[in-house]
């Protein structure tokens, strides 16, 4: 392979078909790697695959949404995980896990990632993938139920631990709900 991985991928190269469940030998252990490439005999990559760590509760941060008066409640939980770039190049980011999401009527919701726990324009701003366009601006937090989401930064995933989520009211400049971020 012309690719350049770190020692816990490996790479399934010359791969005609790429079907799934595709059948690894017997003593194949999982938890000494962190991913998987397959790629034909071009090495043209084919797709790939992300594994658990070892210890997720190490490299997860967890957080529950409140918002009462405007119908906002769900969960966040955090996570590192290695993907593939649009380079093809093994890359650490965050990935957001959203459970049980609900936004009932929240007017302008989006959503921050605060190191402090308080909005200041200097937070995160989390635009969400699917979430409604308002007055040219993609990526308001409206979207409801279960999803995840890979983050775009490229960020420091300890400092936000203890840390904030917070749902800003982008018309009219306040707080519509939040949750408090920890490893638990």
């Amino acid at each position: 392979s012309n690719l350049s991985l770190p020692v816990d991928v490996f790479v399934v190269e010359d791969v005609a078909n790429l079907e799934y469940p595709h059948m690894l030998p017997k003593h194949f252990d999982p938890f000494q790697y962190t991913g998987a490439i397959f790629h034909d005999d071009n090495d043209s990559v084919l797709g790939d695959v992300q594994f658990s760590t070892v210890d997720p509760i190490a490299d997860t941060l967890f957080s529950t949404l409140t918002g009462s008066s405007y119908g906002i409640s769900g969960t966040i939980t955090m996570m590192k995980v290695t993907i593939l770039d649009e380079n093809n190049q093994l890359v650490e980011r965050t990935k957001l896990l959203f459970n049980g999401i609900t936004i009932d009527s929240a007017p302008g919701p989006f959503l921050y990632l605060s190191k402090d726990k308080r909005y200041d324009g200097s937070d995160l701003e989390v635009p969400i993938v699917g979430g409604e366009t308002r007055q040219g601006k993609p990526g308001f937090f409206t979207v409801t139920g279960d999803f995840e989401q890979i983050l775009d930064a490229d960020i420091e995933f300890d400092e936000y631990e203890n840390g904030r989520w917070i749902v800003w009211c982008v018309p009219f400049g306040i707080t519509l709900g939040s949750g408090d971020i920890s490893r638990q």
